[in-house]
């Protein structure tokens, strides 16, 4: 795995907003979990499964978000896996874990923020 250049892609694709692209880092059953899904989905869940899900929820985020950039990105990484640190145009630091399928898709992300999601 080249974690580095997935990093660069997946943080230059949510740069771009092409959300085709940024779909394609993840694989056809991923799971997704995130406290912005909860407010999503109105407080029924913090997970989403599936790529047609997080699809959606991708295209309502950048919607919300026209400014939406991602900087000062670090990526730690093992043999299965990645963590990327970055930060949001509003400040907020987030910390992305993703476990990868063996065609280096995301199987399974996990989203954790340095502040509490309201």
């Amino acid at each position: 795995m080249d974690a580095a250049a997935f990093s660069k892609a997946w943080l230059d694709d949510w740069n771009a907003h092409d959300l085709d692209a940024i779909v394609a880092h993840y694989a056809e059953k991923v799971v997704f979990r995130s406290p912005k899904v909860a407010r999503y989905t109105g407080g029924k869940t913090d997970r989403l499964d599936g790529k047609g899900a997080l699809r959606a929820y991708f295209a309502a985020g950048l919607a919300f978000r026209p400014d939406l950039h991602f900087s000062t990105p670090h990526a730690c990484w093992d043999g299965t896996g990645l963590a990327l640190i970055y930060k949001g145009e509003d400040g907020r630091t987030a910390v992305e874990t993703m476990t990868l399928d063996a065609d280096g898709r995301v199987a399974e992300a996990r989203v954790f923020y340095d502040d509490e999601v309201a």
